[in-house]
């Protein structure tokens, strides 16, 4: 009866451990396994002898005492990797000792569609008025102060198109409440847009000649272009609230979730745009274990074959996903949505904007449409769904942006921009009181817009998340961050390719500068030794000019 008990069991069980193994000869292509059931004190361990044998019967192996434990689904984290590269920004103050003495600031080319508000700001530094850019042909040595205000994003796309013509000495954005530094900072998600596309104008020009400040209420700026341009710093960005704020990327150390399955509701509605893209299928299948039973999910075009053999297995097991052929940037079609879900049975509880566009391109060959085309698709539908859920008692308003928006990207400057507006708006949620999560996704290995680039991020630093990653939703979600970003990412790598901002410091493994007692000890060598010394040192210099993962990879051959 035991051995029935035994053959019978459908349960999952995994090895950790065994007293003895004694192996006789190399094992054939097949062969027969004899399990000899023994006794255990734990009833959810299980514990056998195990024989191997060849087809003709001569035993070949013997495991004694191999032990088992019982597992189910919930065991298994299959986000444990992403779990351990969670980011986040983080503002620090200045330290007193750092900031410099009081120093002379030179005159400034001054953007601005308010000049009264600018001369305040400006407080007495030396300024002239540009009305435009582009009427100027001989700036080199000039240093343009750009006033941004919500509705000129366009005018600052511009501007930075031209600035790679007229290459001036320095460029200076100037924005406001872009970033939550304090918790009574009322975020404004344009500014936060204009700070993301920067931030990939700063990885395509000049990094050493770009900057960008944000203001708080009543803040002047000749303290922290005091800090910029004079102090001993390679900072590019700082914010003034009370003092002079830095910002750092660092690690969040966030725990796994031990009842994920509370997070969902199955007699609500969880609503999905964009949902016949590549990381809707994944979500979808993630609701669906996590107890979802009702599923909305809108896109422009039809639903793909994967989609629709998921939807349909869906209703074998009783799920209804629904299918809405709209653009999340409509505002009547959304609310014709909503509408329709909030007068059924399962009322909405929880929105997920996945809906985007990528049309990449360096900025000074973008055109308005490649750009407000990309920035469109993530924003209009964000702001539908903050407006039309105002009301709604949701639990979880998530949107999916991209690590583009925390670290700028080349050639992405319009997608950068477009995610930016998503961080600044679930931070802007947040401060009103109502739920809102923006994950600044890395990008993933076999899905989803980046799928394509898969081996060129690699080759950046990159370590692309793989689609079951998406169960990090189980830490995320009850969080209670406004932004989080899980992105693995070899961070030396990533250095050796990108401009090494001071926002990453953290992250990089320092490498110590060269100095004199580099050469006083090549002195203390022997010809032969201070040749291999010399030699090993400007392989590493190489291999770092080249962005090469290892020294190793340049010939150590020399005449």
């Amino acid at each position: 009866d035991e051995n029935k008990n035994f053959n019978a069991e459908n349960i999952t069980y995994i090895p950790y451990a065994f007293t003895r193994m004694t192996v006789f000869q190399e094992a054939p292509r097949s062969l027969w396994v004899h399990l000899t059931k023994q006794n255990t004190e734990d009833a959810s361990d299980l514990c056998v002898n195990m024989n191997l044998y060849e087809q003709s019967g001569l035993l070949i192996a013997q495991i004694a005492g191999l032990k088992l434990r019982r597992v189910t689904r919930s065991h298994f984290v299959s986000y444990d990797a992403a779990l351990s590269h969670l980011y986040y920004m983080e503002w620090s103050p200045v330290p007193f000792k750092t900031l410099p003495h009081q120093q002379e600031i030179p005159d400034l080319l001054a953007i601005t569609k308010n000049p009264g508000k600018a001369k305040e700001i400006l407080d007495g530094l030396n300024y002239q008025l540009v009305e435009r850019i582009d009427d100027y042909t001989n700036i080199e040595n000039s240093n343009i102060i750009f006033f941004y205000e919500q509705g000129q994003f366009h005018d600052l796309f511009h501007c930075c198109q031209i600035l790679f013509r007229l290459r001036p000495k320095r460029f200076i954005l100037v924005t406001e409440h872009a970033y939550a530094i304090q918790d009574h900072d009322q975020v404004n998600p344009y500014h936060t847009m204009a700070c993301s596309f920067w931030k990939s104008f700063r990885n395509e020009y000049e990094p050493n000649k770009n900057y960008a400040i944000d203001l708080g209420s009543r803040s002047r700026l000749a303290k922290a272009l005091m800090y910029l341009l004079n102090a001993d710093t390679h900072d590019t960005q700082i914010a003034i609230r009370e003092s002079l704020y830095l910002p750092r990327l660092k690690k969040k150390q966030l725990v796994s979730n031990p009842d994920p399955e509370r997070l969902i509701d199955g007699n609500a509605t969880y609503l999905i745009t964009g949902g016949t893209g590549g990381l809707a299928k994944p979500l979808m299948e993630y609701l669906m274990r996590r107890g979802a039973r009702h599923i909305a999910i809108t896109s422009r075009t039809h639903y793909p074959d994967d989609i629709n053999a998921l939807i349909d297995k869906a209703k074998q097991n009783k799920i209804d996903i629904k299918h809405y052929m709209v653009d999340a940037g409509n505002y009547q079609k959304m609310e014709q949505v909503i509408g329709e879900i909030q007068q059924s049975p399962n009322p909405l509880k929880g929105v997920f904007h996945l809906a985007g566009l990528i049309q990449d391109g360096l900025i000074v060959n973008l055109n308005d449409e490649a750009m407000q085309k990309v920035i469109s698709a993530k924003m209009d539908g964000a702001l539908i769904l903050h407006q039309l859920t105002q009301n709604i008692p949701l639990k979880w308003f998530v949107m999916f942006s991209s690590s583009a928006s925390l670290l700028g990207a080349r050639g992405q400057a319009n997608y950068a921009a477009a995610n930016g507006f998503l961080d600044g708006l679930a931070h802007l949620r947040r401060q009103q009181g109502l739920p809102a999560i923006s994950i600044n996704w890395g990008p993933f290995h076999t899905t989803g817009m980046a799928a394509n680039l898969t081996h060129t991020l690699q080759h950046y630093g990159f370590l692309p998340l793989d689609k079951d990653n998406i169960d990090i939703l189980d830490v995320l979600l009850p969080s209670q961050l406004p932004q989080i970003s899980p992105c693995p990412m070899n961070w030396d790598v990533y250095c050796k390719h990108t401009p090494k901002h001071m926002e990453l410091s953290g992250l990089v493994k320092a490498k110590p500068l060269p100095d004199q007692s580099f050469l006083n000890a090549l002195r203390q060598h022997s010809k032969e030794e201070s040749i291999s010394i010399l030699s090993q040192a400007l392989r590493e210099i190489a291999a770092d000019v080249l962005a090469l993962d290892d020294s190793e990879h340049i010939s150590n051959h020399h005449d």
